[in-house]
């Protein structure tokens, strides 16, 4: 079948699908209107527009509460993100951040939704800062001051820690555990030194480990296992591939038993050989101690407390 130009141009393109607090929700961006914009769509199968930015949406996220939607922005392609908010589909929209001359990367939600970490090149241009914002009373903070690129990651579960992730190149990360009390300092959590990748950290359910794709002391990234009170690391999956995606199980009837589940990928996108499972799961240990970070003689740079 031929194409002509005018049925080209009508295609449309969909992206960043992500399911809402309540599961029955899927949130995305797409073209549909000309424009990317965030769309969403429920049981009855029909797309409705959510969130209508002054221009391009780039990317959504969505937080703990029924409604909740942060959205990445720019405007005529500079890709100087900026980030919005709603609280309820179709709700007008506020601006999280007005700085159009400058990047703001998105992090995550706290556990209970009234918070938002991200990383932006406010001070500099070249070097990119953590932050947190309470989304009522709108107060900012920058919590870790450092001339690097650092990506702000999750909250723990009690909100007292934030995982930063500082990137000295693209296969060079650091882990950073940032106090948000302000009682101890940075602490970095990986191996000092060591040459590896950290990608798409996640706590576990009770704050005693971190989840994360790694390829220490490996060929190929895999699901790792990170005490947060020793920094030890342990692999969950021994793969000869590079495995893309990881996600926490987040309906486990108990802190305990959590799990993690991942899906492998190949260069054809099908399984290279029999027996190799496209998604696996693993259960979580029992308990450990409590975590106790400490100070890393390391270069931390600056945390701001409250």
């Amino acid at each position: 079948m031929t194409l002509d130009l005018e049925q080209l141009l009508r295609v449309r393109f969909a992206y960043a699908g992500r399911f809402d607090a309540s599961g029955g929700h899927l949130v995305f961006v797409s073209d549909l209107a000309g424009v990317p914009q965030v769309w969403g769509v429920g049981p009855n199968g029909w797309p409705e527009l959510l969130v209508a930015p002054p221009d391009r949406a780039q990317t959504v996220y969505v937080g703990p509460r029924a409604g909740q939607l942060v959205v990445g922005a720019d405007v005529g392609g500079d890709e100087h993100t900026q980030l919005l908010s709603t609280d309820r589909a179709g709700a007008a929209w506020c601006a999280l951040t007005d700085q159009p001359d400058r990047i703001h990367n998105f992090g995550s939600f706290n556990a209970r939704g009234d918070a938002i970490s991200f990383a932006a090149n406010t001070r500099s241009q070249r070097w990119f800062d953590v932050y947190v914002r309470h989304l009522q009373t709108g107060d900012v903070r920058r919590v870790l001051e450092h001339d690097s690129s650092n990506r702000a990651g999750p909250f723990s579960p009690d909100n007292r820690w934030l995982v930063v992730v500082r990137a000295l190149s693209n296969s060079h990360h650091e882990l950073w555990l940032i106090d948000l009390e302000g009682a101890d300092p940075p602490r970095l959590l990986s191996r000092p030194g060591d040459e590896a990748i950290y990608e798409r950290p996640e706590w576990s359910p009770d704050g005693r480990t971190l989840y994360c794709l790694s390829d220490l002391d490996r060929d190929f990234a895999a699901p790792a296992r990170i005490d947060v009170a020793t920094g030890e690391i342990s692999y969950l999956v021994q793969s000869d591939l590079d495995v893309d995606e990881t996600a926490l199980e987040s309906r486990a009837p108990s802190k305990r038993s959590a799990g993690c589940r991942l899906v492998r990928s190949t260069p054809t996108g099908r399984v290279r050989s029999p027996g190799t499972a496209l998604a696996n799961s693993w259960r979580s240990p029992g308990p450990r101690p409590a975590p106790a970070p400490t100070s890393s003689s390391g270069a931390p740079g600056t945390a701001h407390a409250r």
